[in-house]
């Protein structure tokens, strides 16, 4: 009867496979902006989700997460998948995303993938037939990154019932990888790690920034929830800075993440104005930790109007899957009379949202933004023409009519807006962040080289730097791109001995993120531990 069943059950799976290859393609890849993944999901019967799978044995999850599509991930845990589920090998999707790197172009996308999956409850010492880990993957990989995630979650480095040379110390010793070897002998608390020590060791691990202080509150039994006069948060504040592995931290020690200012705003709609692949992260881990998409502040402004303001269409897809109404109207009218974003217009036309005219901006700064990115030069010239300041900025928004030109690769928009004042070494208030950091991490390189040339040419400062001391060479050595925009920022004079607050160099950051081939081009070129 067993053997009856388990064939029974074979063939369902192969049938499956077979009768769902759209599904499993859509998982998988495609176009970035997977519009009718999360409607295919919702249509499927109870269950099916979590039964569809390849001859492999691979389910949804188990694809997305070795493609790293996040996104689709993300639609996949909101609509029930198991996070645990094995395929033939015996292997969970969370050995899958453990073969991307957290270095280079996957290097945002990979992290956010590993900490939704282990949010959600995914097994951190799952072990496969051959008695391979999570870990030992990481270990294989030579990721110190996500070795230290792990290690953090509970992550054994010597788990029992694994063959010795399958260990992931036994994996990093046959490697010769000194750095992850370090890391997991000295990791030898079994189960989610409460030591302060021990997590001092790990969050050094995980992040060039110093978490010492929080890790240092927590540990005195600090409110995580506390709020100051304006209702802010350590959540709140973590957000606003952008910061993924800090807001990662909070949210892991169960931080509330609708507490909202006393203007209405949540950390949700925080993350939302952060349009790069660390606020997808932040936005990402917030909606599995049960924020709210359908909040509103008090002025009346909904999270699916600022994820509509950010120009997103992650985050306005997002907002709707988490039951914001695309139909309701606000005290400023309806969403589509804001939209100014052709893609997010159609992505609400096909949500039945009725097409309006965009309706202008009353701000100033707004109305010298929205010209900006409808590139009408005639327009943003007239209004500084008219007074507005260039560097005028939006309530609660660091992104100027400059950051804007930028980011559209719009350098006349640029020359006209410092021809008016506008100052091409601008920087975020918050965080001193810079056009050059941004653009220095991006995964685009050529694209990226070509912005930060006429960036530099403009008279931008190669060696700026953040609050904590950060360079743009720094953000390019920590997501490891070692293509032509960081030979830019090089030839344009780069310093290689600058230190951050943290007292690392380039090559410093390099080799904490374990970037191996940005640390050998750093140091040909003479740079310093």
């Amino acid at each position: 009867m067993k053997t009856l069943l388990a064939c029974v059950a074979c063939l369902l799976t192969v049938r499956l496979a077979l009768g769902a290859p759209d599904m499993l393609a859509l998982a998988s890849k495609g176009d970035v902006w997977p519009r009718e993944f999360k409607p295919a999901l919702d249509a499927l019967p109870p269950g099916e989700i979590n039964r569809i799978a390849d001859a492999g044995g691979r389910t949804m999850l188990h694809l997305a997460a070795a493609y790293g599509q996040q996104v689709r991930v993300l639609a996949l845990l909101l609509s029930g998948a198991d996070v645990n589920l094995r395929d033939r090998l015996g292997r969970t999707p969370l050995c899958d995303t453990m073969l991307a790197r957290t270095d280079g172009d996957m290097g945002e996308s990979s992290l956010m993938v590993l900490e939704m999956l282990t949010y959600v409850g995914a097994d951190v010492n799952a072990r496969a037939e051959d008695g391979t880990t999570p870990l030992s993957l990481a270990a294989k990989n030579g990721d110190t990154r996500k070795a230290a995630f792990l290690l953090w979650r509970g992550a054994s480095p010597n788990p029992a019932g694994v063959p010795a040379e399958k260990t992931p110390l036994a994996v990093a010793k046959a490697r010769g990888d000194e750095a992850m070897t370090a890391l997991l002998e000295s990791s030898t608390t079994p189960g989610p790690l409460a030591a302060s020590t021990d997590r001092r060791r790990l969050f050094a691990a995980l992040t060039a920034a110093d978490l010492n202080p929080v890790l240092d509150a927590l540990d005195a039994g600090w409110n995580i929830d506390e709020q100051d006069e304006k209702g802010r948060t350590a959540l709140m504040r973590a957000v606003e800075a952008n910061r993924p592995d800090l807001v990662t931290l909070l949210v892991f020690e169960g931080a509330d993440p609708n507490l909202a200012m006393e203007t209405g705003l949540t950390p949700l709609m925080a993350a939302f104005r952060q349009i790069d692949a660390r606020g997808q992260r932040i936005a990402a881990l917030l909606i599995l930790s049960g924020a709210d998409g359908r909040a509103v502040k008090k002025d009346g402004t909904t999270t699916l109007a600022i994820a509509v303001a950010a120009g997103s269409e992650f985050y306005v897809q997002w907002a709707i899957w988490l039951g914001a109404d695309p139909l309701a109207v606000t005290p400023k009218g309806s969403i589509m009379q804001y939209v100014d974003h052709p893609p997010i217009r159609g992505l609400l036309r096909e949500y039945g949202v009725p097409d309006e005219e965009r309706k202008p901006r009353e701000e100033p700064a707004g109305r010298l933004i929205e010209a900006v990115k409808k590139g009408a030069a005639d327009e943003v010239e007239a209004f500084l023409r008219s007074g507005i300041p260039p560097d005028a900025l939006l309530p609660e928004d660091q992104r100027s009519a400059l950051t804007w030109a930028v980011c559209y690769n719009r350098f006349d928009l640029v020359d006209l807006l410092v021809k008016y004042g506008g100052d091409i070494d601008r920087q975020y208030s918050t965080s001193g962040l810079h056009n050059l950091h941004t653009v220095a991490a991006r995964s685009d390189s050529a694209m990226a080289a070509k912005i930060m040339r006429q960036l530099l040419e403009r008279g931008a400062d190669p060696n700026v730097r953040t609050h904590d001391g950060k360079t743009p060479l720094m953000f390019a050595a920590k997501q490891g791109v070692t293509d032509e925009n960081t030979t830019v920022l090089l030839e344009a004079g780069a310093k290689l001995d600058l230190r951050d607050r943290e007292g690392l160099t380039a090559l410093g950051v390099a080799k904490k993120y374990g970037r191996e081939k940005m640390a050998a081009l750093l140091k040909a070129r003479g740079a310093i531990d």
